[in-house]
């Protein structure tokens, strides 16, 4: 006949057995436990902070919708037939408004301009323009330049008397200076002619020739 093994015999290997097995399980799996939540919170972070480096790092493209109406507005500005420089256009009425009034109170006229069509526009166009004043007999001229419809400046920082565009082309503008004599009359300057070749070097107007005396 077989013998039962004691009562207390028996709970004790039952409690092994779950002991143990609580063990085994513990093993497979670090979940739960001070290690396993640093180490998941430390995680997050990082995945963040890995997705914002991306997008900083791969921007969108431009818009084209942006790009072509910046090309469209440049290129409605520039005209397809007529003059290449129009008087009466607000890019040089704006130009002649910067000079103020000439010495006797006067308003800037214009009087002659570069007469080339689109299509044939030079390096560099001009306009001459005079005061109205009323003064001596004489008046003054201020020659205006212009290039790509950017107002450049004038030929002189102060206008001359008895002056004139007697010249240009492609690459230049020729201005001719005359001034007065001691004992010369108001109509005939014997002074000069002294003619100054204005031209475009790619950066700004370049002038050679000599100037009336001060």
């Amino acid at each position: 006949m077989r013998r039962k093994a004691p009562i207390s015999v028996v709970a004790a290997a039952i409690a092994l057995v779950t002991a143990t097995a609580l063990m085994v399980a513990g093993c497979g799996s670090t979940e739960g436990t001070p290690e396993a939540a640093a180490s998941s919170t430390a995680a997050a972070p990082s995945t963040a902070s890995e997705s914002e480096t991306t997008v900083a790092s791969s921007p969108p493209p431009q818009s084209d919708t942006r790009t072509s109406a910046s090309t469209a507005a440049t290129t409605t500005k520039i005209p397809t037939s007529g003059p290449c420089l129009d008087v009466g256009s607000p890019l040089v009425t704006d130009a002649i408004s910067t000079l103020g009034t000439d010495v006797n109170g006067g308003n800037w006229i214009p009087t002659s301009s570069s007469e080339e069509q689109v299509g044939n526009c030079p390096d560099l166009l001009w306009v001459s323009v005079d005061g109205d004043g009323v003064g001596d007999a004489t008046y003054q001229t201020h020659v205006l330049f212009f290039r790509d419809g950017t107002y450049l400046g004038t030929a002189t920082s102060k206008p001359y008397s008895y002056t004139h565009v007697i010249d240009s082309n492609k690459g230049s503008v020729s201005v001719q200076y005359r001034w007065l004599l001691d004992d010369d009359a108001f109509c005939c300057p014997q002074g000069g002619p002294n003619i100054v070749n204005f031209t475009w070097n790619g950066s700004a107007v370049v002038a050679d020739g000599q100037f009336p005396p001060s």
